[in-house]
């Protein structure tokens, strides 16, 4: 087996890595294309299994919604290739994605979509936005074909989250399809995050969003689940935070106020920081240093930098306008999210630029 095989170095995790001969790779190929693909059903599951548990201690941002299920744990034998979560994800970038392809080309579009779910979302922190659209794209169309709507507009909504920060009109067009069919299947969580992310695409187009935001917040409150609140009262705050920034105030209160009740320390930063802003467009000095100091408090110096030139902002006179750049919240680990040009998501927290006009809301 070793003269088939050229040893070209090792990974981040530790791994060797080889590269077959290009004659012996067109071979396997070839016998690929005739097998029964059982060795690629074992495989799919090991990395399902994988991939669930480098899911809560991986390096994430929030691109789509969470997994719909979580898969059964791995061989044992494998799990030590997992011990260093971020370094086993981006090793296997391609194989990730060639196999949630390969999933979808094989009528396995539920195992592709869980596994786009759970790595996704961590393999966003490092860019390459074409390919995970595109991705998403292939599950959405492989479920559509299945006749499995919930799969497949699961997949699109996501999707509209990686648009955001690359094509803001297809984000829109991409939550919009969602929203109806989420209203008429009767999902909650699924509706209130393509009704909020819709609002985003809207704000950032100039286009009135709030009605958008308060319909989530309703949804949300009616299903009870925590995480959804936090969302859509964040987001329609953010709607208000240039207009009407004392109606988004009591917003960011009742949000912060559930955030700390679930303890969820990500959104609580998140929700600190933009009532910083809300503070200091209200002129609310006194305010908007407590908020500054509890963001400060909640942030981890080796991870986030959140704050820088808030508190000399503080002490000058508030600019209108200065929210509406935070990315949508879904809980566990987050890392800031800028795409391969230095372009910020509009859902990322620009807190280095607290003045910073929000896109105008039209209407």
């Amino acid at each position: 087996m070793a003269g088939l095989l050229d040893l070209v170095g090792t990974d981040i995790t530790g791994q060797a890595r080889y590269r077959p001969h290009d004659l012996v790779g067109l071979f396997a190929s070839e016998l690929y294309e005739q097998d029964d693909h059982d060795g690629f059903r074992r495989y799919l599951n090991e990395l399902l299994g994988l991939s669930g548990r480098a899911y809560a201690r991986v390096n994430r941002v929030n691109e789509g919604l969470p997994p719909s299920r979580l898969p059964s744990d791995p061989d044992p034998a494998l799990v030590g290739l997992v011990a260093d979560p971020d370094a086993w994800v981006h090793t296997e970038r391609a194989q990730l994605l060639h196999a949630i392809e390969l999933a979808c080309r094989l009528g396995w579009h539920e195992d592709a979509a869980v596994l786009a779910d759970l790595v996704i979302p961590a393999l966003a922190v490092r860019g390459g936005f074409e390919q995970l659209q595109r991705a998403r794209a292939v599950v959405r169309d492989a479920a559509f074909a299945a006749g499995d709507e919930l799969v497949a507009y699961r997949a699109e909504t996501s999707r509209g989250d990686i648009l955001l920060s690359q094509r803001i009109g297809e984000a829109s067009a991409a939550f919009a399809a969602c929203v109806p069919a989420f209203r008429r299947l009767g999902l909650a969580r699924e509706l209130v995050h393509s009704l909020t992310g819709l609002a985003f695409a809207r704000m950032w187009e100039g286009s009135p969003a709030s009605d958008l935001a308060k319909e989530a917040t309703l949804v949300a409150y009616e299903s009870g689940e925590q995480e959804s609140i936090v969302l859509a009262l964040r987001t329609h705050a953010e709607t208000l935070l240039v207009d009407r920034p004392r109606d988004a105030w009591p917003l960011l209160e009742q949000a912060l106020t559930v955030s700390r009740s679930v303890g969820d320390a990500e959104a609580e930063r998140i929700l600190l920081v933009r009532m910083t802003d809300c503070a200091l467009t209200l002129g609310d000095l006194a305010a908007a240093e407590k908020a500054h100091a509890q963001a400060q408090a909640a942030t981890d110096p080796c991870e986030q930098h959140v704050g820088r030139g808030l508190a000399p902002a503080a002490s000058q006179p508030a600019t209108a306008g200065t929210g509406g750049t935070c990315r949508r919240h879904s809980g566990g680990r987050a890392g800031a999210r800028v795409d391969g040009s230095g372009r910020r998501h509009p859902r990322s927290c620009d807190c280095d630029a607290p003045s910073r006009r929000a896109p105008a809301r039209g209407g």
